[in-house]
């Protein structure tokens, strides 16, 4: 019995270490894949995981609808194919996909930057997307139904979803 506790603690000293995500947000909308890889942008089982798929976007858009956030990894349960001659599913199933290869798919354009993802929050000043004329240069989280952005040298969030 000793054998066996010593061959499981060597055996847990050996494996490697995991990375820690941070937990996960729930999140409630679509993104537009903004990565213009020919091979597509890689789906993966978990944020440091194995690659489920590829979602190519074969001159047309790609959407993936959002249901969760960690870090930077957007989960997904949907990605669909867009375009004049209708929508064709891609992947559907549990998928995660790099923030920094999306962007925003529609944002009210009166719609003001806010400190927090909260319809009472504070409005950031001197940016409000639409009358500055600034789009969001990247999406860097979500949570529910509001997307964080940095527009321009701001961060804040916008009721996008």
């Amino acid at each position: 019995m000793r054998s066996l506790a010593i061959a499981v603690a060597v055996g847990l000293a050996a494996a490697p270490a995991l990375a820690a995500q941070p937990p996960l947000t729930a999140c409630n909308g679509d993104l537009r894949v903004t990565d213009r890889d020919p091979n597509g942008l890689n789906v993966r089982a978990s944020p440091d995981g194995a690659i489920l798929t590829a979602l190519k976007a074969k001159d047309r858009e790609v959407e993936v609808h959002v249901t969760g956030a960690t870090g930077q990894w957007a989960e997904i349960d949907t990605a669909t194919l867009v375009g004049a001659s209708g929508e064709t599913t891609l992947f559907k199933g549990h998928g995660f996909v790099a923030f920094s290869k999306l962007g925003i798919v529609s944002v009210w354009l009166a719609a003001p930057l806010l400190a927090a993802p909260s319809d009472g929050a504070r409005e950031i000043t001197l940016r409000t997307i639409g009358d500055t004329g600034a789009l969001p240069d990247s999406v860097l989280g979500c949570s529910g139904a509001y997307v964080k952005l940095r527009v321009r040298d701001v961060v804040g969030w916008a009721r996008a979803f």
